[in-house]
């Protein structure tokens, strides 16, 4: 989704400013004496991204009626920092040639130069949690924890036909629902919430960041680079079986999916073939339904919050993005409702 469309969503006319603060802030914080950390660090945080975690920072902070200050700025470079730095050791594990339409840190300077920067940045998100206060660097720390744990899980499980659904769910909540609540609390730490406010938007910051999740990982199915503006198709070629096929692997079509991914496990593949069994079987109908249940969880999250336009931006996000998203599919996707 475009800032714009973001700032509409959540009445923030100044969306964009706020979004411009956190990157030029980005910019002079990621400054180093070595060449080698700072040019490439640029490099990736300057090729741009949805800043969506941030975002979702200000959106709260905006929700309980209070000022975008200094204090949510630097939150926001923080939380950015911890989301670049995993990207950037995800795409040493993934052996990603591209992000963002640049060369990945690993391609272009090396896997110790990408490890190097990615540590960097995180010790840099750190020293920016600990100026603002104890609460918003542990809540950081929490999310980065749940980073390496949900990176280890699926580290373990590649190529793992008989991967658990349960297995899979846990991977997802530490590597993507984890920063995404840490991101929702903080904005209520910053927006001087109350301690129930917090737990709430918390809750709904998991919820929202595991239908994230879910819609990515089935976007890479179903969606083409160009309308992602990054690769896909890129799971299934990493030993990555994400919800659809594992929904499969343990149906009717488990014989289909399991020589599939035998037969295309040394190279790239196309989708299509893989798409038509999950498409026939129910597997993406079932992953949409998934990703329901975690909208309508996070919208009920914020059930008990004055009305006002941020607060029914937030409690519709997570509908009008998995909206968005399915707008992105290469393929028709009949008898699917939102």
């Amino acid at each position: 989704m475009e800032i714009d469309e973001l700032s509409e969503l959540f009445g923030i006319d100044g969306l964009s400013v706020h979004t411009e603060q956190v990157r030029e802030a980005l910019s002079k914080v990621i400054l180093s004496d070595s060449p080698n950390i700072y040019k490439p660090a640029y490099r990736l945080i300057s090729s741009g991204g949805k800043r969506l975690r941030s975002i979702l920072t200000i959106a709260v902070v905006a929700s309980l009626g209070k000022k975008i200050d200094s204090s949510v700025i630097t939150s926001c470079v923080a939380i950015e920092l911890i989301h670049t730095a995993s990207l950037i050791h995800d795409d040493i594990i993934d052996h990603a040639r591209s992000r963002r339409g640049v060369q990945t840190i690993s391609a272009k300077e090396g896997v110790n130069d990408a490890i190097l920067v990615g540590d960097y940045l995180f010790g840099l998100a750190a020293v920016q949690a600990a100026s603002i206060s104890k609460e918003v660097a542990g809540e950081l720390a929490e999310a980065m924890v749940g980073l390496c744990d949900g990176q280890s899980r699926e580290l373990a499980d590649s190529y793992n036909t008989e991967r658990s659904i349960n297995s899979y769910l846990e991977t997802i909540h530490g590597k993507t629902a984890m920063l995404s609540r840490a991101a929702c609390r903080i904005g209520g730490l910053c927006g001087s919430g109350t301690e129930t406010q917090i737990d709430s938007l918390g809750r709904f910051g998991e919820a929202f960041g595991m239908s994230f999740q879910l819609i990515d990982d089935l976007l890479d199915l179903l969606s083409s680079d160009k309308d992602m503006g990054k690769p896909v198709g890129n799971d299934i070629k990493e030993g990555v079986y994400t919800l659809p096929l594992l929904i499969s692997l343990s149906g009717s079509s488990a014989s289909k999916v399991r020589s599939y991914l035998t037969s295309n496990r040394a190279a790239p593949t196309k989708n299509a073939e893989i798409v038509s069994i999950l498409m026939s079987d129910g597997s993406i109908s079932e992953t949409v339904k998934r990703i329901k249940h975690y909208n309508n969880t996070a919208t009920k999250a914020l059930a008990d919050f004055s009305a006002n336009a941020v607060v029914g931006g937030l409690s519709s996000l997570p509908v009008v993005y998995l909206k968005w998203a399915l707008s992105k599919s290469s393929v028709t996707l009949p008898n699917i409702t939102i």
